[in-house]
């Protein structure tokens, strides 16, 4: 395994990796609002807001990503909740692995560097947001997070005798 600072130069190989996560937004959003995304997150790297890296396997097949925010300000952009400190906190807006490469202990190892990285840079809590009927959810929980927050999507249907009449 090599692990690289994401940059431009690969993040045509990133998007289709980051379409494997399972968030509601993700299915809808183009390639070059994705691309954009991720260019962003490469110069709050280079600000230090965050840390943004690449995996490569051994025949140099770019087979993972994360992208993990840490500064409390940025933070507050993707996540906010009230009992949670953002200063204290790093937040893992991204993570991805090739289906080839999963069930070898990859993510293991990333969520492993991922603690390294919060902790160099003073943090004591990693957050993260997670689909709960996806398999990363069951995952999440057997590593030890815990649910800290709960969003829920609401519907009803219109009609002319509803509440809002």
């Amino acid at each position: 395994m090599r692990v690289e600072p994401l940059s431009e130069e690969v993040i045509d190989e990133v998007i289709p990796l980051e379409k494997l996560i399972k968030q509601y937004a993700r299915n809808v959003q183009s390639e070059e609002f994705r691309g954009q995304l991720l260019s962003q997150f490469i110069e709050w790297e280079k600000q230090g807001f965050a840390s943004c890296k690449v995996v490569y396997n051994e025949e140099n097949e770019l087979v993972a990503y994360f992208l993990l925010i840490l500064n409390e300000e940025l933070m507050d952009q993707f996540f906010y909740h009230a009992q949670e400190r953002n200063s204290h906190c790093s937040y893992l807006a991204q993570i991805a692995v090739k289906k080839e490469a999963q069930g070898k202990g990859l993510g293991l190892q990333l969520m492993k560097l991922i603690q390294e990285i919060s902790l160099q840079n003073g943090k004591k809590r990693l957050v993260l947001e997670v689909h709960s009927e996806s398999l990363a959810y069951q995952w999440y929980r057997q590593l030890g997070f815990e649910e800290i927050c709960s969003q829920v999507f609401l519907g009803m249907n219109l009609r002319e005798s509803s509440n809002l009449s």
